[in-house]
């Protein structure tokens, strides 16, 4: 599985401090993909190129103007009558209606503290999503912060069982992922592609489906098991 993340951000230190963050906490259980900006022109090209994949989007409030465009010489003896305006900041905010245009579902992490741009972020969300909610990170960014604000984005997708008894038993998890508690879940029988993997607890009142460990016997087990019965 690869997370392709966006890093939109003018400071060169932040940006490399949160691409180490990230790595830490997230680049033994998945494969990542960093790709940086640090101009708000420059990421708005990359965004409405709708060829370019990504999954997150941590996108800076204030950001450099890039110049590299604009034509700022000007002959000296003519300077004080004719000049050339000022380029237009191109900010967080304008980059998140451009990639809100092109995918109104887009994961946009707000990683700013300024309040003029959190009141622009929340004004175009509610435009486009029809929310203000908004997934903020902290500045300067701190590894709890972090964790708490991506683990949901990186790994949605994730199994929620083990691979080993998914793939062996599908439905085993589709009828057990069905089941709202212990009494419904009483009724599922074992699968016949691998009956090896479960076994019947039974009591005077229910049965229920439990994997198959009989190697464990602690105490700890038998209490726990206790207790569910």
């Amino acid at each position: 599985m690869m997370s392709i993340i966006v890093l939109v951000d003018d400071n060169s230190i932040n940006q490399l401090l949160i691409k180490k963050m990230i790595t830490t906490l997230f680049g033994q259980s998945c494969e990542l993909k960093i790709i940086s900006f640090k101009s708000g022109t420059q990421a708005n090209e990359f965004f409405l190129d709708t060829r370019n994949q990504y999954d997150i989007v941590i996108l800076d409030g204030n950001l450099e103007t890039d110049t590299t465009n604009t034509n700022s010489k000007i002959s000296n003896s003519i300077a004080f009558f004719e000049k050339t305006s000022q380029p237009q900041a191109f900010n967080g905010p304008d980059v998140a209606i451009t990639i809100l245009e092109k995918n109104p579902n887009a994961n946009i992490v707000v990683w700013t503290d300024d309040e003029t741009m959190l009141s622009r972020f929340k004004t175009i969300f509610t435009q486009k999503k029809g929310s203000d909610l908004l997934l903020q990170l902290k500045k300067p960014c701190n590894l709890d912060n972090l964790k708490e604000v991506l683990t949901p984005l990186i790994f949605k997708k994730a199994p929620k069982i083990p691979n080993e008894i998914s793939s062996e038993c599908p439905s085993a998890h589709t009828e057990a992922s069905n089941s709202t508690n212990f009494e419904s879940m009483a009724s599922v029988k074992p699968p016949s592609k691998c009956p090896k993997l479960f076994k019947e607890a039974s009591t005077a009142s229910t049965t229920l489906l439990v994997p198959d460990d009989s190697s464990d016997t602690s105490p700890t087990r038998r209490r726990a098991f206790s207790s569910i019965l």
